[in-house]
């Protein structure tokens, strides 16, 4: 905790004098926020995962694939953090939003296969108590993906694979 807010105030100073650290806080903060998300320190939590979304959001703007892996990932953490406080009907326009990140990014890298259907599986069990039929589609879909990504490298997706199952 304190490590952490140490590294957030050196990394804030950094940014200052040379813009290439906004990388570095932006997961700084992102770290931060998943900390205080465990520790159930809601209002921080959204604090530092909206400090790091939208410095993520800034970095974007290049569309590289990389920054728009961090923003995805950014959208996904606010979005789970959102449905664990009991609002997951809030959380819906990040939970599509990192979906939507993902689907493109898995044109350009087939390795994004994986997050993708991660994405749509929280997303589902989000949707499970107000919206059934997309809650299934969601989790087929990602039972899909997981499936064919299974053939290539069974070992490594079996656990993942065994949670697509509800």
């Amino acid at each position: 905790n304190e490590f952490y807010a140490k590294g957030i105030e050196i990394f804030a100073q950094l940014v200052e004098e040379e813009p290439k650290y906004f990388e570095n806080l932006a997961l700084i903060l992102n770290n931060m926020g998943a900390l205080k998300q465990y520790q159930k320190e809601y209002p921080l939590a959204e604090k530092y995962f909206g400090d790091s979304l939208n410095i993520r959001r800034r970095l974007a703007v290049d569309f590289t694939t990389r920054s728009l892996g961090f923003l995805a990932m950014g959208c996904l953490n606010q979005a789970k953090l959102i449905t664990e406080k009991g609002n997951p009907e809030s959380a819906d326009t990040y939970y599509c939003e990192a979906i939507e990140l993902y689907a493109l990014l898995c044109k350009r890298d087939t390795k994004f296969k994986t997050d993708y259907a991660i994405a749509q599986y929280y997303r589902a069990i989000a949707l499970e108590k107000t919206n059934v039929e997309e809650a299934l589609k969601l989790h087929n879909s990602a039972l899909e993906i997981r499936l064919a990504l299974s053939k290539s490298n069974k070992e490594a997706l079996k656990a993942d694979l065994a949670r697509s199952y509800f």
